[in-house]
C-alpha cells in the first residue's frame, strides 16, 4: 500500500520544463509513427486526437482482441448442440 501511495505522490507532481520537453518530445514522435503506419482513407478520423495516449486508446477500444479460446470453445458447444 505505500509503495503505491509512493507511485501517486511521484506522478502527481508537476513536471519540470525539460521533463515536459522530453514528453512532448516523445508523445510526438509516438504520434507520428501511428500517423505513418495509417491508411489515408482512416488518417483524417485519429487526426484530431491531441495524444498519443489518446491514439492508443482509440485504437484499443476499435481493434480490441477477444479471448479467442473461449468464443471457439462457446460455438463449438452450439454447434454440438
Amino acid at each position: 500500500m505505500a509503495a503505491t501511495a509512493t507511485m501517486l505522490e511521484t506522478t502527481e507532481r508537476p513536471f519540470s520544463s525539460e521533463e515536459e520537453a522530453k514528453f512532448k518530445s516523445a508523445d510526438c514522435l509516438f504520434r507520428g509513427a501511428l500517423i505513418n503506419v495509417l491508411a489515408d482513407n482512416i488518417l483524417d478520423v485519429y487526426m484530431h486526437m491531441p495524444s498519443g495516449k489518446d491514439f492508443w486508446d482509440a485504437f484499443e477500444v476499435k481493434f480490441e482482441v477477444f479471448d479467442v479460446g473461449s468464443e471457439l470453445y462457446v460455438i463449438e458447444q452450439f454447434y454440438d448442440y
